[in-house]
């Protein structure tokens, strides 16, 4: 299904071609007069002055709202202006607050205008994002994630996971392909696999009902598999393998991890499931967005 993404089309602003990034350096909040509201609130927050950062915000923003689904999104973080301050907000609610899902970096990774380069050694983010916050009856029935990667590597590791305790992660999204293979999972030591020779570009957990399904960009990488998962008390981290975090937050139990990413990560989301053809249209958004700053993988 992905093998016809060749055209990026820009949902929002542009009449259905890639805009191109202004000419001029800065731009102060003053001039954003015709932004997005999200847009305009996320930059306000983190400062951004560059304007083809600005731009590129603006248009992700447009392209959420107007295809519907930044009403499905919960926290969305895109990684860009370059410095920890920048990459902790979240689109979606960018407050300097537990409550807006602001990330908390721990440990060590590299922030620049590409992403944020974990060190593979102690590094990963605290989301504060729980999930039975959102997911009534004991069940996840109505989640998703996406993950966009910078880096092509076999890593044995979690990029985005939580877990109450115990030896298995009651979610994990791992794009690896050692063994040929990228793993979701949305229950407790329950997992799905996919046919995947990279772990570059966009990648996408998606559990609707009682399917499962984990998608990457290779067409035939699209798998499904019957899972019956339990929400937990835990909170979403990002980076960290198979163990994530062993605890509810950090303020009263520390994490416990049995790896850490070293991969470059330039764009997560955590929100509500999509449909098929929603996943479709959410991967030309995000590709358009990379490719509007320049730092797209394909």
């Amino acid at each position: 299904m992905f093998a016809g993404f060749t055209q990026r089309l820009n949902f929002g602003m542009g009449g259905g071609t890639v805009s191109i990034p202004s000419a001029f350096p800065t731009r102060p909040i003053g001039q954003l007069g015709n932004f997005n509201t999200y847009a305009i609130n996320f930059i306000a927050a983190t400062g951004i002055t560059a304007s083809d950062q600005q731009s590129a915000i603006n248009q992700l923003s447009y392209d959420l709202v107007n295809t519907g689904l930044m009403n499905k999104m919960i926290a969305i973080y895109p990684f860009v202006g370059g410095n920890a301050t920048t990459h902790q907000y979240n689109l979606k609610d960018p407050r300097d607050a537990n409550a807006a899902f602001r990330l908390t970096f721990v440990g060590g990774m590299t922030h620049s205008s590409s992403g944020v380069q974990w060190n593979g050694t102690n590094g990963y983010a605290w989301t504060y994002l729980i999930p039975n916050s959102y997911y009534l009856n004991g069940t996840l029935t109505d989640l998703s994630v996406c993950l966009y990667s910078g880096t092509n590597n076999a890593l044995n590791v979690t990029e985005i996971g939580y877990n109450s305790g115990g030896s298995q992660p009651n979610f994990f999204f791992n794009p690896r392909y050692g063994d040929g293979l990228a793993y979701s999972a949305f229950g407790q030591s329950a997992y799905s696999s996919v046919t995947n020779n990279t772990s570059l570009g966009f990648f996408f957990g998606n559990k609707l009902n009682s399917v499962t399904s984990m998608w990457s960009r290779t067409p035939s990488n699209v798998l499904t598999r019957i899972i019956n998962a339990s929400v937990t008390n835990a909170n979403f981290v990002l980076s960290g393998s198979n163990g994530i975090a062993l605890g509810i937050n950090p303020a009263n139990n520390a994490p416990s991890f049995y790896g850490y990413s070293n991969r470059l990560i330039q764009f997560v989301t955590i929100g509500r499931s999509l449909t098929d053809a929603q996943i479709s249209t959410f991967e030309i958004i995000i590709n358009n967005f990379q490719r509007n700053l320049g730092r797209n993988v394909y």
